[in-house]
């Protein structure tokens, strides 16, 4: 099974990370640099989360359902839940977008939700 839905997660993710990137249309936040991120997250360590990382994580909680709603249909007829089976927290979901952002400023919101989803898909 683990196979068939790191296919399944290849074919939704292809070039999406790769050096021969297709181009796919990214919606809101998503297309906001992790430079960003790593400014707006330190207002919410501080306890006042800005209105900016507030739509900022709403995107990547999103973008992981969805990605978690395609994972599941198209690995039918053993459907895994990506989110529920690999044990992943908000927090954690958060704290991992924090960690590639810190490492890839450059880098957009997009680009580290795709690299939670191959991050959670190597728990499986």
């Amino acid at each position: 099974m683990k196979l068939s839905l790191s296919i399944v997660t290849l074919a939704l993710l292809t070039g999406a990370t790769g050096a021969h990137a297709q181009r796919a249309l990214v919606m809101g936040d998503g297309n906001e640099l992790c430079a960003t991120w790593i400014k707006e997250s330190a207002s919410a360590r501080n306890g006042v989360a800005s209105t900016k990382y507030i739509g900022m994580a709403a995107w990547v909680s999103g973008y992981l359902s969805g990605v978690n709603s395609t994972y599941a249909t198209l690995a039918a007829p053993d459907p895994e839940d990506l989110l529920l089976e690999s044990r992943v927290t908000p927090q954690e979901i958060l704290e991992k977008i924090g960690d590639y952002c810190a490492a890839n400023p450059g880098a957009t919101l997009f680009r580290a939700g795709d690299a939670l989803v191959v991050s959670l898909q190597n728990r499986l």
